[in-house]
């Protein structure tokens, strides 16, 4: 996700600021190692004044800043969760050989019995998935191409496409991500 310029003007006074005092620098200093006048730098730590970019090219020089960090979103805080064995929803298909457990996040197992497919309906535009194959040999199929990937394979597959996976010589488990 891209930020607006509402948001990038959002930070950049504060982002500004914590950079010159982590470097010790009073308005005055700043002032004279940018050439941007004091007045005008504590508008912009003030939020008052928006930019140019010339000034910030001066103050994230003066300041030893990368010009693309004062662009660059907010770190995400980290985050984990689990899902339990319990809460993965699981389907079975009996009559196509398959059976499917969705972990929700575009991430599924998909078991497939002997000669057992899957078949997806086209996504989005650009939509991808990665298939990794546990155990077994599948055919894979993208919008008429066809592969054979065996275990320990990944098969990156167009999936706005009408696309699919089919089990030979026994069953197969694999893995399902969107991917890019």
């Amino acid at each position: 996700m891209t930020d607006s310029a509402h948001d990038i003007l959002a930070r950049l006074p504060g982002l500004i600021r914590e950079a010159r005092t982590e470097r010790g620098l009073t308005l005055e200093a700043l002032a004279q190692v940018s050439g941007v006048s004091r007045s005008m730098a504590s508008q912009i730590e003030r939020g008052e004044s928006s930019p140019t970019i010339t000034t910030l090219v001066a103050l994230a020089g003066a300041l030893d800043l990368d010009l693309g960090a004062l662009f660059a979103p907010p770190p995400r805080e980290g985050r984990v969760e689990i899902v339990t064995a319990d809460a993965a929803g699981q389907s079975e298909f009996d009559a196509q050989g398959l059976r499917i457990r969705d972990f929700g996040a575009g991430l599924r197992e998909l078991r497939l019995g002997n000669g057992g497919s899957y078949t997806g309906e086209p996504g989005p535009g650009g939509a991808v998935l990665l298939a990794y194959v546990i155990n077994g040999t599948v055919e894979v199929v993208s919008g008429g191409i066809t592969a054979q990937a065996d275990r320990g394979d990944v098969a990156r597959l167009a999936a706005d496409v009408p696309h699919g996976l089919r089990a030979l010589d026994g069953g197969a488990k694999i893995v399902l991500a969107r991917g890019t």
